[in-house]
């Protein structure tokens, strides 16, 4: 298995990341990209956090 990394990043780096992710061929980055955004999902925003 490939070592992990884990970075820390504000809502709007994050809104960044995947735009510009997104911008490259789907087919190189599939994997990244819903890796990427089902962890923004599982973070949600500080909003949602504190209506649960």
């Amino acid at each position: 298995m490939d070592q992990e990394y884990t970075f820390t990043v504000n809502a709007k780096e994050a809104e960044v990341i995947l735009e510009s992710i997104a911008e490259m061929p789907f087919k190189k980055v599939v994997d990244l990209f819903f890796k990427l955004r089902q962890q923004v999902h599982e973070a949600g925003t500080p909003n949602e956090a504190g209506n649960e």
